[in-house]
């Protein structure tokens, strides 16, 4: 990525909404997969943040989960369904 692609990409992660709330009213609505090996959010972290969710841990994945084991998160997703 070239230096303001990640600049731009940094800013619109700050200005994202915050749907704490949201989750926190509605746990069953989210299916929440998680990395073990993350280490820019910590599975204590989200279960802290958001109480009462469930979290779908992945082994041997980090914070891009979804392109490190998309089988994984393809499955489960099919099965929240």
């Amino acid at each position: 990525m070239s230096p303001d692609a990640i600049a731009y990409a940094a800013l619109a992660m700050r200005e994202r909404k915050d749907y704490t709330l949201e989750v926190v009213a509605n746990p069953s609505r989210y299916v929440f997969i998680h990395g073990e090996m993350d280490t820019l959010v910590s599975t204590d972290t989200l279960q802290k943040r958001l109480p009462g969710i469930t979290i779908h841990l992945l082994t041997n994945t980090g914070h891009m989960s979804y392109i490190e084991s998309r089988i994984c998160v393809m499955d489960i997703l099919m099965e929240e369904i």
